[in-house]
């Protein structure tokens, strides 16, 4: 599991970060491609690697050997009413929900993850909650 304590530092939200790509960034990439947007984020205060940005997700998702590995409790759980259902219509029955401090340059968003306990290679997943309250838009192309 790729999960690595980060220094504490003071976050300032009222500083805002631009961030713009030009054609030099598409250098060395092979187009056109489709690669999923895969960050490495400080979740409560960890380096956490492997987290999907899905902006067709509707749900912030955190799967359970993550949550293991940041040390978390079962006892920090709250209950979730109803499964997850994807396109393959089999439900997933969440193990709980939980509120996590997520760090992205100098902002930082409480997230409710919702935890399961389920096979995947990401250690989680940011959806369209998350991007919406970052104020970001995901670049697939660069």
């Amino acid at each position: 599991m790729a999960i690595q304590q980060t220094p504490k530092r003071k976050m300032d939200a009222r500083h805002t970060w631009e961030i713009t790509f030009t054609e030099r960034d598409l250098e060395g990439l092979s187009l056109p491609h489709s690669d999923a947007l895969v960050l490495s984020i400080p979740l409560q205060r960890k380096m956490v690697r492997r987290v999907l940005v899905d902006q067709g997700s509707s749900a912030e998702i955190l799967f359970y050997s993550a949550f293991k590995a940041l040390g978390l409790s079962k006892d920090r759980l709250s209950p979730v009413d109803a499964p997850l259902v994807g396109f393959t219509g089999i439900p997933v029955y969440p193990l709980g929900k939980i509120m996590l401090p997520v760090y992205a340059g100098s902002v930082q968003l409480q997230v409710e993850f919702i935890v399961v306990s389920s096979p995947s290679p990401y250690n989680a997943i940011l959806g369209r909650n998350w991007l919406h309250g970052m104020r970001a838009v995901a670049s697939t192309l660069h």
